[in-house]
């Protein structure tokens, strides 16, 4: 009888340590916190390895409780995809939130409007954060979190041969975002837009579908835009910036904690994209000219040729802000302000 009665009790001991451990187990895996981040750029340049850089991190600081996982290239869809997915609960982080993400913020394009002659990289996003709680403000409106900048570079020219003069521009079939800002500057060079994804674009150029269009270096070269177009030409009229970008309702269900983490960690991850683009920068326009890649320096494009395009940039840039209706102008008018303010500061310093 003593040993059925110690046979009996030893298997209970058993099945509760069993039903412990398990809900040790369970609590622990409930506790884990998983973080999809998607991009559409190469992991092999600037934004890719900042996106990278931020996932380990955040894995470290919060000692595995979060868990990340990558898509670059868009293997998770393009920048509009990864966008909706971030409001349906389907991504958690978003990286190179711009073009289609101000057709829900139209306000927060303001960061990519050409012509604010900045002075440096570091001027430029110490301005912006200085409006980042306005910018946090009208995108957490339609539920949207930006998180931090990612830090890219000049826009310029990109053509299959090198060119004399920007009126060679004018007629020639140009590869645009398929967005209505970057339809619009394409438009500002006098070149016809060709709207499609950046997933579609290297078969564009390639099979003569597209002359050329308006382009960073880094991305383009890390997708092979260097084989087929043989000319780059630094215009300068858009630096470009874009947003490393969450949901209102993701970044509110964290504990506070592990909010803190995530906002950190990606505020910090603006020194290091910066270190990665200037490497990157010297390494991109190397293997251009290791390729043939001709590049027209700023300083070698014709003046007036450039006093008339700013010109018109100028014009655009009202024009446009101002068709997105009064609040959004209102919202531009008062950041123009801003800046000027800003960067008196600077050249009194």
């Amino acid at each position: 009888m003593n040993k059925l009665l110690n046979k009996i009790t030893l298997i209970s001991f058993v099945l509760i340590l069993v039903l412990v451990l398990s809900n040790f187990a369970f609590a622990d895996t409930k506790d884990v916190v998983k973080v999809r981040i998607a991009h559409l750029f190469a992991e092999d340049s600037s934004i890719g390895q900042t996106m990278n850089w931020i996932a380990n991190e955040l894995e470290k600081r919060s000692d595995g409780r979060i868990q990340c996982e990558t898509f670059p290239g868009a293997v998770a869809g393009g920048e509009k995809e990864n966008i909706e997915d971030l409001l349906t609960g389907n991504l958690e982080i978003c990286g190179g939130a711009g073009s289609y993400y101000y057709q829900y913020v139209p306000e927060v394009n303001i960061e990519e409007l050409p012509l604010y002659d900045w002075a440096s990289q570091e001027q430029a996003n110490r301005i912006l954060h200085g409006y980042w709680d306005k910018i946090v403000e009208v995108s957490a409106k339609k539920g949207f979190y930006p998180l931090a900048l990612n830090v890219r570079e000049f826009f310029g020219v990109w053509t299959r041969n090198p060119i004399k003069s920007l009126k060679e521009i004018k007629g020639m079939k140009f590869r645009s975002v398929p967005a209505d800002f970057w339809i619009e500057v394409t438009k500002l060079y006098g070149a016809i837009p060709n709207p499609m994804p950046m997933s579609d674009s290297y078969m564009a150029y390639k099979t003569g579908v597209c002359d050329g269009g308006v382009g960073p270096i880094g991305p383009w070269v890390g997708v092979g835009v260097h084989e087929v177009l043989k000319c780059f030409t630094d215009t300068r009229l858009v630096l470009c910036r874009s947003l490393v970008l969450t949901s209102k309702k993701w970044i509110d269900s964290l504990p506070e904690d592990l909010r803190s983490i995530v906002e950190e960690v990606c505020l910090d991850s603006e020194q290091v994209n910066l270190k990665f683009l200037e490497e990157y920068q010297k390494k991109d326009r190397e293997k251009m000219k290791a390729e043939g890649v001709t590049i027209i320096e700023y300083d070698q494009i014709d003046k007036q040729e450039l006093k008339d395009l700013i010109e018109r940039g100028y014009t655009f840039r009202d024009e446009f802000m101002r068709a997105k209706g009064p609040e959004v102008f209102k919202f531009y008018q008062d950041w123009l302000k801003y800046v000027e303010a800003e960067k008196a500061k600077d050249t009194v310093k």
